[in-house]
């Protein structure tokens, strides 16, 4: 598998160079028509990065609402990024077959998923209860093996490292930390 882990220089995002190393790690991981859920996907930057990396049968589900929150105008500002919306999500990604795009808002517009997942990573909602809401919801549609994880693992974000925390330690298994990127694995 030919793997690209360089980005077109278009697609605004906050992750840093450990961050992609740890998503690209991490999506060698899912096998084959396997099946990675991202929520928070905004501009595209980890969704391309996960495509990418992972091995082109395995399908990326890329969720957000794709609508402006006021904590975006930082985001736009320091990239000088167009308004977000699912065609600017869609243009930052054509290059990437395997991401399958759904609009709507996590956990409550997905409470009807039924197909198992390899990965699960939340880069969306950094506060309790969505937050907690989301790990529960998918973290019980994560395959045993399987990996959930996500972004902003940091003092910033005291649900998070709270939350994550206590789902390692109430599945009995050791929480990674690469960057801001989190991961544990579902017994």
């Amino acid at each position: 598998m030919k793997k690209k882990t360089t980005p077109p220089n278009t697609i605004p995002g906050q992750l840093s160079e450990l961050d992609k190393q740890a998503i690209v790690e991490l999506a060698s991981q899912v096998p084959k028509n396997g099946c990675i859920v991202e929520i928070g996907s905004l501009y595209g930057l980890s969704s391309w990065h996960w495509a990418k990396s992972a091995d082109p049968t395995v399908t990326v589900h890329c969720i957000d609402p794709w609508e402006h929150a006021a904590w975006m105008d930082k985001v736009k500002a320091e990239f000088d990024a167009p308004d977000l919306s699912p065609e600017v999500f869609a243009e930052n990604v054509k290059d990437c077959p395997n991401i399958t795009q759904h609009k709507g808002y996590s956990p409550k517009d997905f409470l009807d998923w039924s197909e198992p997942v390899d990965l699960f990573f939340d880069d969306a909602v950094h506060t309790n209860p969505i937050f907690l809401e989301n790990l529960q919801h998918w973290g019980k549609l994560v395959k045993s093996g399987g990996i959930v994880s996500g972004h902003d693992f940091d003092p910033n974000h005291y649900d998070i490292m709270t939350e994550v925390s206590r789902l390692a330690k109430r599945w009995k298994t050791e929480l990674h930390v690469l960057g801001a990127v989190w991961w544990i694995k579902k017994p």
